[in-house]
């Protein structure tokens, strides 16, 4: 079973994760944003709502995907992301280039 859920509006696809994203899921998450991309997406939006943590392999999964999609800074957001997952990311001054929004 999916841990992801996807809707999608236009070139824009908002993908809802459910739980924590690590290793094992970042596979997962990286097949479903390219199938997305190369279907026309211009903006994936993450919703982390109900993610309270992250690894380095789903940390550098979102920036690469910021660095594939982006023209400027509109091509990833990650939107409702808890404070101590937000505080996590302030520190690694990844915030602005992730369009982090906190929950």
């Amino acid at each position: 079973m999916s841990r992801f859920t996807l809707e999608r509006e236009g070139t824009s696809v908002t993908i809802t994760l459910a739980g924590d994203l690590f290793i094992d899921g970042v596979a997962e998450l990286k097949e479903l944003v390219g199938a997305a991309v190369e279907d026309g997406v211009k903006e994936v939006i993450l919703d982390l709502g109900q993610t309270n943590d992250l690894d380095a392999s789903a940390l550098e999964l979102l920036l690469a995907i910021q660095n594939s999609i982006c023209d400027g800074m509109n091509g990833l957001k990650l939107i409702h992301v808890p404070k101590g997952l937000f505080s996590f990311l302030s520190q690694l001054r990844v915030i602005e280039r992730l369009n982090a929004q906190v929950g």
